[in-house]
């Protein structure tokens, strides 16, 4: 199926499944077969399987870590990249990149976001909306650039995590906004216009 999918197009055709830690025994099986039955199509670089997890969370013995083992075995070439926090130095290019500012201007907000967040980039993101939606970040029309409060920015009570910093998000979100939210997830990532409105007259 692959192999004839792939052919039908120039570009090389990409499988990428997130959160593979969850992944479950039959879930490796099916994906095991995909990629044992596709194996020209992966020598000719005309597909690619791509795989997030947290490898905190993942033994020896689960089950992808075995199969990726057992493909390893029988010559499929498979790479695995480690994605650690950003330095201090990636992070500030990140923010010169954002804000299109030269590094030096940047380098005091930069290590102020490495200091709250470890550099995780989604952390980072996440707090930098923050930060402007609490105008401690803010375009200036004097300066004609963005600038921002750094002594305040720096006594901000920020989580330890993103995940908490997101929740927290949402708990300041107005009740029947949350509401809204909660059933919508239930529909997957998004839904149509119809659907709100007909749960809105609900």
């Amino acid at each position: 199926f692959v192999d004839v999918i792939s052919r039908c197009h120039e570009e090389p055709l990409i499988l990428f499944l997130d959160d593979c830690q969850w992944i479950d025994n039959a879930s490796v099986a099916v994906l095991n077969q995909i990629l044992m039955m596709s194996g020209s199509a992966i020598k000719d670089h005309r597909f690619f399987f791509f795989g997030a997890c947290r490898d905190d969370e993942m033994s020896e013995s689960h089950p992808l870590n075995s199969m990726l083992t057992s493909m390893n075995c029988f010559g499929t070439k498979t790479t695995k990249i480690q994605l650690t926090s950003m330095s201090k130095g990636a992070l500030n290019e990140m923010v010169s990149t954002e804000l299109s500012l030269l590094p030096r201007i940047t380098r005091s907000l930069a290590n102020i976001l490495h200091h709250k967040t470890k550099g995780s980039p989604l952390f980072v993101k996440q707090v930098m909306l923050e930060l402007y939606k609490q105008r401690l970040l803010y375009p200036s029309l004097s300066r004609r650039r963005w600038v921002w409060e750094a002594d305040k920015i720096l006594d901000m009570k920020i989580p330890e995590n993103v995940a908490t910093f997101i929740t927290n998000s949402f708990d300041r979100l107005p009740f029947e906004v949350v509401s809204a939210l909660v059933i919508l997830s239930c529909f997957g990532a998004s839904a149509d216009i119809s659907l709100m409105e007909v749960l809105e007259r609900e």
